[in-house]
């Protein structure tokens, strides 16, 4: 019994510490980062986020998710993938109306908060073409199987290699795509679509707050499977440490894409390309991953760490003043 209670207690304290360090690199080191409060209702915000995940029976998406993984594991059937794109665009419609309404009447300047989202769905939907069109070609491509490996979504069993990394596909646009819409919904000040540490920042936190809470959820299903034991231990650190660190990456360099298309006056096939490789490279970041811990490739995902600190560089170095954009002209 109090060896459980200091596994538990152990655990409790490396969940947490990372939204302590984190906090102290975001509100420290960047002049134009976020305050506390700003960190922790970001928190709250990305924990709400993966609510339609997590509840999906209880959410008023989940027959839309359901059905966007059903027509996932039977993409082979030639017309599949037109019903696909439509559920996948369903979800994300029904999720960006229903937050941009719970958020619109709060927003201190309504035009830039319409112009943000407006520019970003038409982009958006860019990238869920695509995303569908790669989800098809891949689920062609790698038709063999691992005997050892699959995966499940209720009861829908993806075995294929195909299959699988495609799943990581559909799940890295579902969860980024998630965390981008909360971003552009609860950035309350307009300055947050004008200084990019602000708007990254503010991804930063809501990717925490996502992280932290599926953390909780994981390590909560693991001890109802297997119970208390020192394990648990080890999977919380490797879950709090390279987890967190993934969704950090992901949603902050899918943020730092549609950062050039409020920009789009000028230079614009320069921004769109610009828009279009970062974008993929935050899908792919999230679906490697995925990937590497399905096929076991452990030792790739100490990359994340190297990664992460070059972007943190970056981004701690680079300009603070106002985009140029007309976008957000007062």
């Amino acid at each position: 019994m109090i060896g459980d209670i200091f596994t538990l207690f152990i655990s409790s304290c490396i969940l947490l510490l990372p939204l302590v360090f984190w906090m102290y690199i975001f509100i420290s080191f960047f002049s134009q980062g976020v305050s506390r409060k700003q960190f922790l209702l970001g928190l709250m915000i990305g924990a709400i986020t993966t609510l339609p995940f997590v509840y999906r029976d209880g959410f008023f998406t989940g027959n839309i998710l359901r059905e966007v993984f059903f027509f996932l594991s039977v993409l082979d059937t030639s017309y599949f993938p037109i019903n696909l794109l439509l559920s996948l665009g369903s979800f994300f419609l029904f999720f960006w109306g229903f937050l941009f309404i719970l958020s619109y009447f709060f927003q201190k300047n309504r035009r830039i908060f319409i112009n943000t989202h407006f520019r970003s769905v038409v982009f958006f939907s860019v990238l869920l073409v695509l995303g569908v069109k790669s989800i098809t070609l891949l689920s062609t491509l790698f038709p063999e199987s691992i005997s050892w490996i699959y995966l499940l979504f209720g009861d829908l069993l993806f075995v294929s290699v195909g299959s699988i990394i495609s799943y990581y596909v559909l799940i890295s646009f579902l969860e980024e795509g998630t965390k981008y819409i909360a971003v552009l919904s609860f950035s309350w000040r307009w300055e947050y679509f004008r200084v990019l540490q602000n708007y990254i920042c503010i991804a930063a936190c809501i990717a925490l707050g996502f992280a932290f809470f599926e953390n909780i959820l994981y390590t909560w299903n693991y001890i109802k499977v297997g119970g208390i034991d020192t394990s648990l231990i080890s999977l919380v650190f490797f879950r709090s440490l390279f987890s967190v660190i993934l969704h950090l990456i992901s949603s902050m360099l899918f943020a730092f894409a549609f950062w050039y298309i409020f920009q789009l006056p000028k230079k614009v096939f320069q921004k769109i390309t610009l828009f279009s490789l970062i974008g993929a490279l935050a899908l792919i970041s999230h679906i490697f991953f995925d990937a590497a811990l399905t096929f076991w490739y452990i030792g790739y995902i100490f990359f994340y760490i190297v990664w992460i600190y070059f972007f943190l560089s970056y981004l701690s170095v680079s300009s603070v003043g106002e985009s140029p954009d007309i976008l957000f002209e007062k």
